[in-house]
């Protein structure tokens, strides 16, 4: 959990998540990710762990509606989003390359968060 709660947030993502509404869909405990999101004094509308659903596409579903974007740095985020049919978003800055991301198809591809947020600005 301490490991967790040390990882570096990619530099503008701070900035951005405090400008819009999110929910976070994580395979991982949602309580620590809560802790790791309050030392950032950022406010999610929900945090959906593993404690709920091991399924993201499950989670998903939960909350679908036609506004939702699924962000991810993985294949598996990218065939997530796509199972689930809501409009993916692939960040290159992550646990996957362009490359490989690519593959999958996602909607959008983005290598920066200004990118990110000019998806999200055109589509609300």
């Amino acid at each position: 959990e301490q490991e967790k709660l040390e990882i570096k947030m990619f530099p503008g993502m701070k900035t951005f998540l405090k400008e819009i509404d999110f929910i976070v869909i994580t395979s991982n405990i949602g309580s620590i990710v809560k802790k790791y999101l309050n030392k950032h004094n950022l406010k999610p509308k929900r945090v959906i762990g593993a404690e709920h659903e091991t399924s993201k596409v499950k989670k998903i579903l939960k909350i679908k509606n036609n506004k939702i974007f699924y962000v991810g740095d993985t294949v598996g985020d990218i065939k997530e989003g796509k199972q689930a049919k809501v409009k993916t978003v692939a960040v290159t800055w992550g646990f996957h390359n362009k490359e490989l991301l690519k593959k999958e198809n996602p909607d959008f591809i983005v290598d920066s968060i200004t990118e990110l947020q000019n998806i999200y600005i055109l589509n609300n």
